[in-house]
């Protein structure tokens, strides 16, 4: 499991700050982040919908007085839309928020999907934009197109009615059957800008024509699939494992070249799919299209690798076990990324907040804790001299390659010199004042 593969070594230290109700979060069980254009953070809560600004929270919920206020307390998925709208999936149906109006918009059920479930991953809602300005919505069972104009929107807002007029198209993949006889389950779906609208199904990667709503297989068929994202040259990341006994008789899936085990990581090209060697067990994948690296999750752990060091299966670019005295690590799970604009990650948790983490290494490193070092000086080879520590010569610039210093073992009132002059000579002077030359 790559996971596992940990290299003895110290762990860098990176920057994180830990967001929670104790910074005005409104609860600590988050489900999805999300950045929008206009710069905010919306962080989707089971108590609540958050928007953050970099210092403050505003939080959102229900007001019975208010037909604009959010639907339910309990959000799910987020999703914002070409034009700025923010998807909102909560217990009651689905949201339409409008930055500039400050209002919410309600899409409700029986007509909508709810969030299938929190523990069961492989199923959760799932969102998709095609060019045509249709939002398209899957759970594992159906595939709803929504098409909402902003006249609707405003109109809905001229008649004080929360509740807008929109053009529902549902596809149940009930009519969908695979080989051996079982229903289609949607594990997600994307849209590629260079294959078009894809869905990840317990039955291999499906394209589906948004025009004609033609559902054809392109790869995978036998196998459950869930795609993790597209790099800028058109290689779709993918997870692959092997159906559950209750999709379908096991003797009937088809052998595929690479195929290993339980949950793989694979890229397709268009053409053929490639299999990495190492399984990754409940490890979360994400490849976020304005990052360009592969960052996985699993329990407190985040590993990142750039996408041709994956592909030939090279050791990770970055390793990080998120560590506190009050987290229980058995007890802690990652559930969701979002990677912002300026690079910073941000990680929902179960239970412990959001927890943001910069990825790139710290501009300081710190040395010789515990010490106050009034100076510091290097001798013309490269050694390093310090006032705390004068029994000592550093013999590199991580403090760790160290000798005894024979001038202090043989002269203690001498602490170290303080310059050194064209010829190799030390200069400087003890606590009574005497000048020395070494």
């Amino acid at each position: 499991m790559i996971l596992l593969s940990i290299e003895l070594k110290a762990q860098v230290e990176y920057d994180y700050q830990i967001l929670s109700v104790n910074q005005g979060l409104s609860q600590g069980m988050v489900f999805d982040a999300l950045q929008c254009k206009d710069g905010y953070i919306w962080i989707a809560t089971k108590g609540g919908l958050n928007r953050y600004n970099g210092y403050n929270f505003d939080v959102f919920s229900p007001d019975a007085f208010d037909p604009f206020a959010l639907g339910a307390s309990e959000i799910r998925k987020l999703f914002e839309d070409s034009k700025g709208r923010i998807w909102i999936n909560h217990l009651e149906g689905i949201d339409v928020f409008i930055p500039g109006e400050g209002l919410f918009f309600h899409l409700p059920k029986p007509d909508l999907p709810i969030f299938i479930g929190w523990e069961n991953d492989s199923s959760p809602l799932s969102f998709a934009e095609t060019p045509d300005g249709s939002i398209w919505i899957a759970d594992m069972e159906h595939l709803w197109r929504i098409q909402l104009s902003d006249e609707a929107l405003q109109l809905s807002k001229k008649r004080g009615n929360a509740f807008p007029e929109y053009s529902l198209r549902k596809i149940s993949f009930y009519q969908f059957k695979d080989s051996d006889g079982t229903f289609f389950k949607v594990k997600n779906i994307f849209f590629s800008e260079h294959y078009g609208l894809l869905a990840g199904t317990n039955n291999g990667l499906y394209h589906l024509d948004y025009k004609t709503e033609a559902f054809a297989p392109l790869t995978l068929q036998g196998y459950s699939v869930k795609i993790a994202g597209e790099e800028s040259s058109g290689l779709l990341w993918l997870r692959v494992w092997k159906k559950n006994e209750d999709e379908g008789p096991q003797n009937l899936i088809p052998k595929v070249d690479d195929f290993e085990g339980e949950n793989q990581i694979a890229f397709y090209d268009g053409n053929q799919v490639q299999f990495l060697k190492k399984t990754i067990g409940h490890t979360h994948l994400f490849y976020p299209r304005s990052n360009g690296n592969m960052w996985f999750l699993q329990g407190n752990v985040l590993q990142k690798w750039k996408s041709e060091n994956l592909r030939e299966e090279e050791a990770h670019d970055l390793h990080w076990a998120f560590k506190e005295p009050f987290l229980q690590p058995d007890d802690f799970i990652f559930k969701s990324l979002m990677i912002d604009e300026s690079g910073l990650l941000w990680m929902g948790t179960r239970g412990y907040g959001m927890v943001k983490f910069n990825p790139e290494k710290p501009k300081f490193s710190s040395f010789l804790p515990n010490r106050t070092q009034r100076s510091i000086i290097e001798d013309p080879k490269g050694r390093l001299f310090t006032y705390m520590d004068p029994q000592y010569i550093f013999k590199d610039l991580e403090f760790e390659d160290r000798e005894q210093n024979p001038w202090y073992i043989s002269q203690p009132d001498i602490y170290y010199p303080t310059v050194f002059d064209e010829f190799g000579n030390g200069w400087g002077n003890n606590e009574f004042g005497t000048l020395f030359r070494i």
